[in-house]
């Protein structure tokens, strides 16, 4: 029996033969009747959820892995989430270089401008007019 992992990616590269399939990417490759032997470990595996389904335990732990996944998430701030991270650090990411910046400064008076400092001390300024050029997150890439 493959992994759970090994099922999906051979759902994923599985075309049937057709000219586009990517069958030499495929866990199954080599095993005479591939699709039967993903499909019973498919089934396996969807046997094993619906087991699971009905277990008490599995709201409180799908609550869990929603939140666990949530906080995983990394997308760019937004102009208005930047301006809430007065004194928290940002990853500022420009084409394939990033760093630390520390907001210091979110005007009040003026919209269109924060102010921050780099891990070495140079200080800059975030206009709102550029915030598609780069990119600001909660945390480092990786």
């Amino acid at each position: 029996m493959k992994t759970l992992e090994e099922v999906i990616k051979a759902f994923e590269c599985c075309e049937h033969g057709e000219p586009d399939s990517n069958c030499e990417e495929c866990s199954y490759i080599g095993i005479g009747f591939c699709c039967l032997e993903r499909e019973n470990d498919a089934l396996h595996y969807l046997k094993e959820y619906q087991r699971y389904q009905d277990t008490p335990s599995r709201n409180g732990h799908m609550s869990l892995v929603d939140y666990f996944e949530a906080s995983q998430k990394n997308e760019p701030l937004t102009w208005e989430e930047l301006r809430t991270m007065q004194d928290k650090p940002v990853w500022w990411v420009r084409g394939e270089v990033g760093e630390w910046l520390t907001i210091y400064g979110v005007p009040k008076n003026d919209n269109n401008v924060i102010y921050a400092t780099t891990c070495s001390g140079v200080e800059c300024w975030i206009y709102k007019k550029d915030i598609d050029k780069y990119n600001y997150y909660k945390k480092e890439l990786g």
